[in-house]
């Protein structure tokens, strides 16, 4: 096939489409040229039946791709394909049409944030022959991009597969290392936010109004070590944890109601939770540590709205409600959201039901249980189940007549799934067969203890 003119070959900056993230959308210019786009320039495609690498090469004088293996092995011959790692001797040209490619020469030149690692990267003796260089840079691109604070053996399993024929690994590995501390502490020596200090739950709205994307300050036990490693980075911060309308516990109308800004300590401590809801005090007196209990509070923990939340299946079965300052909303709506809110949590409002049994798995100091189960018998007689850890988010059983009655079936394990309408979660903590058969342990206690009750 004939190659393409040479004015199709120029580059054609003024028609590179905005970029998003760093990576170029996948779409040709807008004069609908065929093109790639290398290192930021717009380049026409290249004939047929051409590798990658060998176009890099042979037609653009790009010369960190290296040829090594020559069976796409080794990684010598790496770059950057849409923001993703790629080997180059394994992607034909005639699919880059639109694509964004970058090579270890592009990345040199504009590093962007990690610009730490390119430093690290050159310097003497950390790569031999340079050969592989490449290969290890990418690696540790993608490595970053999905983990921004791996460990020594996160960087050496990244760079499995990626071959130095010089044996400079050690050598590799603590460059990347070092390059991951100074960036730390790069972000840890960026401007700290702002610190706002209201004196009233209205002032602080008018606040929260006035700075878009602040961020609500209360205990700080999980919003603190996020500031410290960067992970969070709000200009503006509103510490609510002086309000004192925040900070009640009451009983009114035959419904518990605390304040968002209450510890666990304080819920943990008080007579009149002890007295409507003493499992609510007993939860609260299990959470963390005495430290996290000190000075993390009820709408921190709210908030975060993890899947295996201490409060969680509580409210749920409790029937409770979850006060913003958009509107009071069911706990089981709050919590099957499975993701962290920046709403403004002004407390709970819990109906005192006529019992309430709870039951957890395997809680550690200082950890969540594996899993937690509540049920709770309303002044009615109705009977709400509420679970965490099992599923992606805390939720409410659907039926618990129908549920608490199919565990006596040989088959339980297999059919609680579907009498839940979840599907468990597998994670490094347990398997979802193991989560399955610990619930169905733990539902079969609540039914006792609800009999026993009745």
């Amino acid at each position: 096939m004939e190659r393409a003119s040479s004015q199709a070959r120029k580059t054609m900056k003024e028609n590179a489409p905005e970029e998003r993230n760093g990576v170029a959308p996948r779409h040709a210019p807008a004069n609908g040229a065929n093109a790639v786009r290398i290192n930021g320039e717009w380049h026409g495609a290249p004939e047929t039946g051409m590798v990658l690498m060998d176009w890099l090469r042979g037609e653009l004088s790009i010369e960190s791709p290296k040829p090594a293996c020559d069976s796409g092995h080794c990684g010598n011959c790496a770059v950057l394909l849409d923001g993703r790692p790629a080997k180059s001797c394994t992607v034909l040209t005639d699919t880059l049409i639109g694509s964004d490619v970058v090579t270890l020469e592009g990345f040199e030149r504009n590093p962007g944030k990690l610009s730490a690692l390119n430093d690290a990267c050159n310097q003497p003796a950390v790569f031999q022959c340079g050969y592989c260089k490449p290969g290890f840079v990418f690696a540790c691109h993608a490595l970053l991009a999905s983990n921004p604070e791996p460990s020594r053996n996160d960087i050496r399993a990244a760079f499995a597969g990626v071959l130095c024929r010089c044996t400079g690994y050690q050598t590799i590995v603590d460059a990347v290392e070092k390059a991951i501390q100074n960036m730390r502490q790069r972000d840890r020596n960026a401007p700290q936010p702002r610190i706002h200090r209201p004196g009233s739950l209205s002032a602080a709205l008018q606040l929260s109004a006035r700075l878009p994307g602040s961020r609500w300050l209360a205990g700080g036990q999980q919003l603190v070590p996020a500031l410290r490693r960067a992970t969070e980075k709000p200009a503006e911060l509103i510490d609510i944890e002086g309000i004192e309308a925040l900070k009640g516990i009451s009983i009114l109308e035959g419904n518990l109601h605390i304040g968002a800004c209450c510890t666990h300590a304080d819920i943990a401590a008080s007579p009149v939770v002890d007295q409507s809801l003493p499992k609510l005090a007993e939860v609260a007196g299990h959470i963390g540590d005495v430290y996290v209990r000190s000075r993390g509070t009820l709408g921190g923990n709210l908030v975060s709205n993890a899947r295996d939340g201490c409060y969680s299946p509580l409210l749920i079965a409790a029937g409770a409600w979850i006060l913003g300052r958009s509107g009071a909303i069911p706990a089981d709506e709050w919590f099957s959201a499975g993701a962290a809110s920046t709403e403004l949590i002004v407390g709970v409002r819990i109906p005192v039901p006529r019992s309430l049994f709870h039951r957890n798995f395997r809680q550690r100091p200082g950890r969540a249980a594996l899993i937690g189960v509540t049920a709770a018998r309303a002044a009615d007689g109705h009977v709400r189940i509420g679970i965490a850890g099992y599923a992606a988010c805390a939720f409410r059983a659907p039926d618990p007549e129908m549920l608490l009655r199919g565990l006596d079936q040989p088959e339980a394990n297999d059919t609680l799934p579907a009498l839940l309408g979840r599907d468990p979660v597998d994670d490094t903590y347990a398997h979802g067969a193991y989560r399955t058969a610990i619930l169905r342990e733990l539902l079969l206690g609540l039914r006792g203890d609800l009999a026993a009750s009745a």
